[in-house]
């Protein structure tokens, strides 16, 4: 049985914005940013694995699940991009290893993309490889939104659509396979969902700056992929893209899908830690020197 620790929010003020967010662990530190329409909770499962090595902060995104502020300005991946990285720089680090589970990939990789002196390590787990792909049932609503005007589809709208083929619904599934333990973490997600807003949750897709990912930046830093066997297509598909673009061959999970990092977070835990946890030459030598002064 798994007994989850449930965390205490705390609270930033980014950008006028209040930012609620989970600061767990003890160690190395990790910034997680969470898939769509989910909220920092989902990295609860990883933390309980790997928190007593290292020290994990995650933010819940404005507008999707979570206690953070509604945006006050256009919600579009550029906005997403730039908050992240002001949050970040909040905490005072001038180096950070970066993790981004799906659409907290994408994010992720346009943070490494604009600077990439900001990121020494970046993990993408089931992420898309940025927008090249979407999937046809989600693009639908997409097309719908833009057109039809955003002024006429309510907030419950979009959430019903949405909540029909997206990530909550996924672990409400997926809880009948597993049982009871994860019943208590499930309901607090659920819970989070004051401050969700329509416009924010469909315009992170639709960022009316193009997304530009600097493949020679991406190339330069340490780089893990980790991919589910039974990841959605639209995801698996960027495999390719991933393997002629960064040259990096993603590690295949089997028997797993899209939330295993919530799920099955010991199946990817071990190889996530060993990632984030070796030190280069340079950091070894440089330890130890901190020591012999001391």
């Amino acid at each position: 049985m798994v007994n989850f620790k449930i965390p205490l929010k705390k609270f930033k003020k980014i950008n006028g914005i209040s930012i609620s967010y989970i600061d767990e662990g003890k160690g190395e530190t990790i910034f997680c940013l969470p898939p769509w329409f989910s909220p920092s909770l989902v990295f609860v499962p990883l933390i309980s694995q790997i928190g007593k090595k290292f020290r994990i902060i995650s933010p819940d995104m404005p507008g999707w699940l979570g206690d953070s502020q509604k945006p006050t300005q256009t919600p579009d991946l550029m906005f997403y991009t730039q908050l992240v990285e002001d949050f970040i720089k909040s905490f005072g680090v001038k180096k950070i290893n970066l993790l981004g589970y799906s659409h907290g990939g994408i994010i992720a990789q346009q943070i490494v993309s604009r600077n990439i002196i900001f990121v020494k390590n970046l993990a993408l787990i089931s992420s898309p490889f940025g927008l090249e792909s979407i999937n046809k049932k989600f693009k639908l609503i997409l097309d719908f939104y833009d057109k039809v005007g955003q002024k006429l589809i309510s907030d419950q709208v979009v959430l019903r659509l949405v909540d029909n083929i997206m990530f909550l619904p996924m672990l409400r599934e997926k809880k009948k396979e597993k049982g009871n333990q994860f019943d208590t973490l499930i309901e607090e997600i659920a819970k989070e969902t004051n401050n969700v807003d329509a416009k924010s949750l469909i315009l992170c897709f639709l960022s009316k700056t193009p997304i530009s990912l600097d493949l020679k930046k991406i190339k330069k830093i340490p780089t893990l992929i980790i991919y589910a066997n039974k990841d959605d297509d639209f995801i698996k598909k960027d495999n390719e893209l991933m393997v002629v673009g960064l040259g990096i061959k993603p590690l295949y999970l089997p028997k797993a899908d899209h939330c295993h990092l919530f799920f099955e977070a010991e199946k990817s835990a071990k190889i996530i830690g060993n990632f984030f946890g070796r030190k280069n030459i340079f950091e070894k030598v440089l330890n130890l020197f901190q020591k012999l002064s001391q």
